[in-house]
């Protein structure tokens, strides 16, 4: 049975969080926002929108720009963006 890709992206849609993504990371990474700029040569001003949840929807460019500064796979900050995972990821990180 072939499955239909609205059904797959939809799905995700209502599952994978950028800005869910962005908080896992940057605290698993111990990084600011000024940093991750720094980094990136990304706008903080971007930064924080994505990490507020204000941008859903970033481009693939400024996906992989987050990765390579935080040295990870796009995999890996997908996984990160899925809620079964924040609780697990988080357990243990001192706020």
């Amino acid at each position: 049975m072939k499955i239909p890709w609205d059904f797959f992206a939809k799905r995700m849609k209502d599952r994978f969080s950028v800005k869910r993504a962005m908080l896992v990371s940057m605290a698993l990474h111990d990084m600011s926002v000024v940093e991750l700029s720094a980094r990136t040569n990304l706008a903080q001003g971007q930064l924080s929108a994505l990490r507020s949840g204000v941008n859903k929807n970033p481009t693939i460019n400024t996906i992989i720009s987050i990765c390579a500064a935080l040295a990870m796979p796009i995999s890996q900050f997908v996984a990160y963006g899925e809620p079964e995972n924040e609780k697990e990821l988080l357990r243990n990180y001192p706020f």
